[in-house]
């Protein structure tokens, strides 16, 4: 999938701008908005595998349906009215629809502006998440290597004091 791939690198390039981008899968058109978020600082590394994309898909159909819902019902009620009135109606029907278009185009930005926000708001959510996460995991492995540490002294000290005992008794028998 090159155009999605071409998302997300357009994402990458612009970390603080949400990418909207469209591709083609086996069932059609898809729209897609993606942001990406650098998380090489907060794993104090410099590799980039460590990114993390938010990429929201939606089918274009489906995207655009409630523009064609409005569309048809939109003709209908036009045709229906200039039909009563003999009218050729092509033609108005046309020139009224252009007139809808800004509406159209509306629904349109304002769907694309809900699916960013929640991008942003869930993308929000990981750099802490992970920041919380290394800590977690810092502080069970100091406990951890904290126990093996303090296991390993107690056997240093008994294996110490039976060598103690060990020379001592030796040097009793002779």
């Amino acid at each position: 999938m090159p155009d999605l791939r071409d998302g997300l690198k357009k994402a990458e390039q612009n970390p603080l701008q949400a990418q909207f981008f469209e591709y083609a899968d086996k069932e059609g058109p898809v729209l897609a908005i993606a942001s990406a978020w650098s998380m090489a600082s907060l794993a104090r590394t410099d590799n980039r595998n460590s990114d993390v994309y938010g990429v929201v898909l939606e089918p274009k159909s489906q995207l655009v349906a409630p523009v064609d819902v409005l569309q048809s019902d939109v003709s209908g009620a036009l045709k229906s009215a200039l039909g009563a009135v003999g009218r050729d109606s092509d033609q108005d029907i046309e020139r009224r629809m252009e007139a809808v278009r800004p509406q159209q185009e509306q629904i349109a930005q304002s769907t694309a502006r809900r699916i960013r926000d929640n991008i942003v708001e869930i993308g929000d959510r990981v750099p802490h998440a992970l920041e919380a996460s290394r800590a977690r995991i810092a502080r069970d492995t100091r406990l951890k290597i904290e126990a093996q540490t303090q296991v390993a002294a107690a056997q240093t000290a008994q294996a110490i004091q039976g060598a103690k005992e060990t020379v001592a008794e030796s040097r009793a028998a002779s």
